[in-house]
């Protein structure tokens, strides 16, 4: 009979403790190595224009193991209350934010998450869309003056 305090495991029971020692600890060495990626995650915008803009997306956190989904969210307010939001699979990460409204800024967060929604690296941003320009006339709040002569036959249209 054993004497369970002075009991020695067979080498080969020690050798499964010590794989599943290592295991555990290289677990733990890649979730301790997650919030670091957060930073190697930015965006820049491009091809502003009077009601839309893109929104492009570098760094190894795009790329990260785990990453399902990118989520783009925009609002007029900085603290990004009553946003719009899309949710895109992970190898979307160029965005064009549409019907947006010219000479106004807009504040965006850009978010890689898992398949549980657990947020993996995070980047915020603002831009303002351009003003609607007219090349024979100038644009006010409320009218548009144009001045026929600098218009070819002198006729304005509208689509």
């Amino acid at each position: 009979m054993h004497d369970r305090l002075n009991f020695t495991p067979p080498p080969r029971a020690r050798k499964l403790v010590l794989i599943a020692s290592i295991g555990f600890f290289f677990a733990l060495l890649l979730s301790s190595a997650l919030p670091t990626q957060a930073q190697n995650f930015a965006g820049t915008f491009s091809n502003i224009r009077p009601n839309a803009a893109r929104v492009t997306m570098t760094g190894s956190a795009a790329f990260s193991f785990g990453v399902e989904k990118v989520i783009y969210t925009r609002s007029l307010s900085s603290n990004l209350s009553n946003p719009v939001r899309v949710v895109a699979a992970n190898t979307v990460l160029s965005y064009i934010f549409t019907g947006l409204t010219p000479s106004t800024t807009y504040y965006v967060r850009v978010q890689t998450a898992d398949i549980n929604d657990n947020v993996l690296a995070s980047w915020t941003g603002s831009f303002t869309t351009t003003a609607f320009t007219i090349a024979a006339g100038t644009i006010t709040s409320n009218s548009i003056q144009v001045n026929p002569s600098n218009l070819p036959n002198g006729h304005v249209g509208f689509r």
